[in-house]
């Protein structure tokens, strides 16, 4: 998905729109968190059954990118509206937890990259130096 794409799209809806556009994001949200988290056994049922039967299941980042395109284009409309409240409280304590989930999950990054480009493994001899030395200070 084209980011100058949705968040031009995005741009576009009314406040009503843009609240519902939410309130569904907020369900996937919900849905990856407690994918990502021990707990909800169902949720990979659910999403592989979705995709069986051919329904659009929209990607994590997409989810995340999306709910980011709406709360930057309406956010200042939807803070006036009591009704957004409703929404914007969940939505918040959601996008905290996926944070706290991501922030452990960072180190890995790395890692996953390194395997996803099928890159070799570092030959451990080429990895140090021939100017420098280590050495071990015991106190």
């Amino acid at each position: 998905m084209d980011s100058l794409a949705s968040l031009y799209a995005v741009k576009h809806l009314s406040a009503s729109e843009a609240l519902l556009l939410l309130k569904y994001l907020h369900k996937w949200a919900v849905l990856y968190l407690d994918r990502l988290t021990p707990g909800l056994t169902s949720t990979p049922y659910i999403l592989k059954y979705s995709r069986s039967v051919g329904i659009y299941v929209p990607s994590h980042r997409q989810v995340m990118d999306l709910i980011g395109h709406v709360l930057d284009a309406h956010f200042a409309h939807l803070s006036l509206l009591p009704s957004a409240h409703e929404v914007l409280g969940p939505l918040q304590e959601v996008i905290q937890k996926h944070v706290r989930v991501s922030t452990r999950m960072l180190p890995l990054i790395g890692p996953c990259t390194h395997i996803l480009d099928n890159s070799t493994l570092p030959n451990p001899a080429a990895s140090f130096s021939a100017h420098y030395s280590i050495e071990l200070c015991t106190m």
